[in-house]
């Protein structure tokens, strides 16, 4: 869900008018790329760089550009958010390591990013969150940035339910 929602009301916020059929549609590309999880080929086969290019050179032939250009962001977002230990395969099939980055906040409000890169094995002993600390405070900064732009309407919004 995370991954769906926070790009979607990200690209929203940003570009306002863009095709949002088109726009919620590429969207499920973030849920198509977790199908390997019940593979024990999660976060290697669907969470490359080849992936992308393939998918999205795919999209423009057989659509257009803007479907091309948002299936990268929407893959791309999901790479982002899927960046946490133990990683993806970002380079396979050419190099078997999964690329990672953790986050940290520090008690002086700093900000620490580390990356590393792992083995890509099978990994049955990871456990796999579907809501992340990183994720559920950007998907709520988001909703507070997309509230700051629409406020007018959503004011609006709000006197019309109450005058009812």
């Amino acid at each position: 869900i995370i991954h769906y929602l926070i790009p979607i009301i990200f690209v929203l916020f940003l570009f306002p008018k863009l095709n949002k059929k088109l726009v919620f549609s590429l969207g499920a590309l973030t849920w198509i790329m977790d199908l390997s999880f019940y593979t024990p080929f999660h976060r290697a086969l669907t969470h490359t760089l080849v992936f992308m290019i393939i998918i999205s050179l795919l999209l423009y032939f057989f659509i257009n550009k803007e479907a091309m250009l948002l299936s990268f962001y929407f893959i791309g977002s999901h790479l982002i958010l899927d960046s946490g230990f133990p990683g993806s395969a970002l380079l396979w099939p050419f190099y078997g390591k999964a690329f990672y980055m953790t986050t940290e906040l520090t008690t002086d409000l700093l900000l620490n990013i580390k990356f590393g890169i792992t083995d890509l094995t099978l990994r049955p002993d990871v456990v796999h969150h579907f809501f992340t600390t990183d994720s559920i405070l950007l998907l709520a900064l988001l909703v507070l940035l997309l509230c700051i732009k629409y406020k007018d309407k959503i004011r609006n919004i709000a006197l019309e339910h109450n005058s009812k």
